[in-house]
């Protein structure tokens, strides 16, 4: 049996929602049910102190694109 191999999955799993959601937004110009998804996160957050001020915020954008890109290279890894 072989070891699993963390940083190896999730090299292939960054590569795949990068990759997937690069390929979606661009073929969704095409064909607009590959750039259809979900936009979520945290709203920007401001902390103002006298001395320094700091601003935070995440999103994740979802569409049909990153969910194929994720899952070939989710077997990409798998078959290697």
């Amino acid at each position: 049996m072989r070891k699993f191999a963390f940083w190896r999955f999730l090299f292939f799993l960054l590569l795949g929602l990068v990759l997937g959601t690069a390929l979606g937004i661009f073929i969704g110009r095409i064909f607009p049910i590959f750039d259809y998804g979900l936009n979520f996160g945290i709203p920007t957050l401001n902390m103002d102190f006298v001395f320094l001020k700091l601003a935070f915020s995440f999103e994740l954008k979802l569409n049909i694109g990153t969910i194929i890109g994720i899952l070939i290279f989710v077997l990409m890894f798998v078959l290697t």
